[in-house]
Formats: structure tokens, sequence, C-alpha cells
């Protein structure tokens, strides 16, 4: 798929509650929005923090009042 290694389903058991735990902070539209703004720009599968920052991105961009 996108990235080489995939993930194994035990692997994904124990990967998606730590997932969700470290971006349960944000909207799930906002995660969607950075999901697709570091697919975009990382050339390796993402880490939360990647995520993380990229929210953080979108969110200050949106906070910028339009002219």
């Amino acid at each position: 798929m996108v990235f080489p290694k995939q993930l194994s389903m035990d692997e994904a058991k124990l990967a998606i509650p730590i997932w969700l735990a470290a971006l349960e902070d944000f909207t799930e539209d906002d995660v969607r929005q950075a999901a697709k703004l570091v697919l975009k720009q990382l050339n390796r599968f993402p880490t939360p923090a990647d995520v993380r920052a990229a929210v953080q991105t979108i969110q200050l961009v949106r906070a910028i009042p339009a002219r």
C-alpha cells in the first residue's frame, strides 16, 4: 500500500489503542485532515507525533483571520 511494511494483525491490535490515546484530544475531522497532510509530506509511516504536529499546524492556520 502506501508504505512498504504493513503491520501484522497482532501489531495492529497493539498499535490502534496507542494511536487512539495519542490523538484523543483532537476532533476526528482534524485527525483526518492531518493524516492527508502527512501522507503527502512523509516518505515513511507517520508517528502519532507527526499527526499531532500536523493537527496543530491546521489549527493555527484555521485561527488566522481571513483578510
